[in-house]
């Protein structure tokens, strides 16, 4: 491909001289080189992958009867047609999407001192429950989880635990009570994570402008999260 340098000299100067007499291939090229400038961001790398894999087919049925350098000509015209139907239908917003942001701001909790429970059956279950979640067996946590904040409402850092649990498994309105709870009670040291949790619980639920709104709060606070938050609405907005 030209921008690519695939082409030998001769194919090259062919498609230049192509250039300089087709206005529609021209402009075609230019939105081509707009579209693979915001893709090299390495975050939508995948994306780049998708749009290749979108337009090759038509390449192999148009490139199958044409001369070499149609061929090349054409390369870029079906690839700018797929760009632009991907544009018709909110290609930017697919540099936004909530997975991108998930995938590069995302990670669960990591496992840290959590207060003792008095009952020492709660305290067994707790710790079962934090060994499930230490080995990302989330389903099993969050149901031990959830007897130890049964038997004692008190024990706040069950709550945060519980929501991530809930949030890997996809059920992101469980893991919105919990963190609900945490960020209610407002006299624990788990706020800030259980705020800057429920800013993806927004993004997964399709609630952006709540996720804007819970992220500027995260920046406004100025706390451990604030620098990765302003990144975020960056992206969001």
């Amino acid at each position: 491909m030209y921008l690519s340098g695939e082409l030998d000299t001769v194919q090259g100067k062919e498609f230049e001289a192509a250039l300089l007499t087709n206005p529609v291939l021209r402009r075609e090229m230019n939105l081509y080189k707009e579209v693979d400038q915001a893709l090299a961001d390495s975050e939508v790398l995948e994306l780049r992958s998708q749009l290749n894999a979108l337009h090759e087919p038509m390449l192999q049925e148009i490139e199958a009867n044409r001369t070499k350098t149609g061929k090349h000509i054409l390369r870029y015209s079906a690839a700018a047609a797929t760009i632009a139907v991907l544009l018709g239908i909110g290609f930017l917003s697919l540099l936004k999407n909530p997975d991108n942001i998930i995938r590069k701001f995302y990670n669960p909790y990591a496992m840290t001192m959590v207060t003792r429970s008095a009952d020492m059956n709660v305290d067994l279950i707790l710790r079962e429950a934090l060994s499930k979640y230490d080995s990302k067996q989330y389903r099993e946590a969050v149901i031990l989880f959830e007897k130890v904040i049964k038997s004692d409402p008190e024990m706040i850092s069950a709550n945060l635990y519980a929501g991530i649990s809930y949030f890997e498994i996809k059920e992101y309105s469980h893991a919105e009570l919990n963190f609900n709870k945490i960020i209610k009670h407002d006299d624990n040291l788990f706020i800030e994570q259980a705020e800057w949790y429920m800013g993806f619980c927004y993004l997964m639920t399709g609630r952006k402008e709540e996720a804007i709104k819970q992220f500027g709060k995260i920046v406004r606070n100025k706390g451990y999260y604030s620098d990765k938050a302003k990144d975020i609405l960056k992206k969001l907005k």
